[in-house]
């Protein structure tokens, strides 16, 4: 079952959060990343998220 906030991100929505604040999905860009064990560069795909 999807609750409210879920429905709201899926469709690109800013949510207010009473005594937290605003929260609203964005689209994190591909980056260049280090394995820190290895020391070898890997790239990480874009993905979406919330901030």
């Amino acid at each position: 079952m999807q609750t409210a906030i879920h429905k709201e991100i899926i469709n690109d929505e800013d949510i207010m959060i009473s005594n937290v604040g605003k929260i609203k999905p964005i689209l994190r860009a591909a980056r260049k990343a280090r394995n820190h064990q290895t020391g070898e560069e890997i790239m990480i795909d874009e993905k979406e998220t919330i901030k």
